[in-house]
């Protein structure tokens, strides 16, 4: 407990955020673990890495197409995170200085890191007409 304390309170050592990133890492870390479970706390607005939404105006696209473009490219692959639950807190919340996303972009945003993230928990090619259980998302 005294590291996870220590990382709390410790200033971010890059600059940006790659939440997909950070979610592959830990799940690295806790493949060994019974019950694994990731929380991931932000706005999910990653600014670098395989999801940046910071160019191609990626909140603005289908979240299907997103998905798709990034398994055919091999950017994501399946089976990261099978047997592991991921929470999702605060993804699509912003605070000032940033623009506040429209329920839309909000709903968008969460709709595609569902389906990236169910994509890795799953190992069949039907992900789009399932919904992984081991994601949920806190608002």
């Amino acid at each position: 407990m005294k590291k996870i304390e220590n990382l709390m309170h410790s200033p971010p050592n890059t600059n940006g955020a790659d939440y997909l990133e950070v979610i592959l890492e830990a799940s690295n870390n806790v493949k060994d673990v019974h019950s694994p479970l990731i929380i991931v706390i932000g706005s999910g607005l990653s600014d670098s890495g395989i999801l940046d939404f910071t160019s191609g105006n990626l909140l603005a696209r289908n979240p299907e197409k997103v998905t798709e473009q990034l398994i055919s490219s091999g950017k994501i692959k399946e089976d990261h995170l099978k047997g592991i639950t991921v929470l999702l807190s605060g993804f699509g919340q912003t605070v000032a200085p940033q623009q506040a996303l429209g329920n839309t972009e909000r709903d968008d945003l969460i709709d595609i890191y569902t389906k990236v993230l169910s994509v890795w928990a799953l190992r069949s090619n039907s992900w789009f007409q399932q919904r992984s259980p081991c994601i949920r998302i806190i608002m």
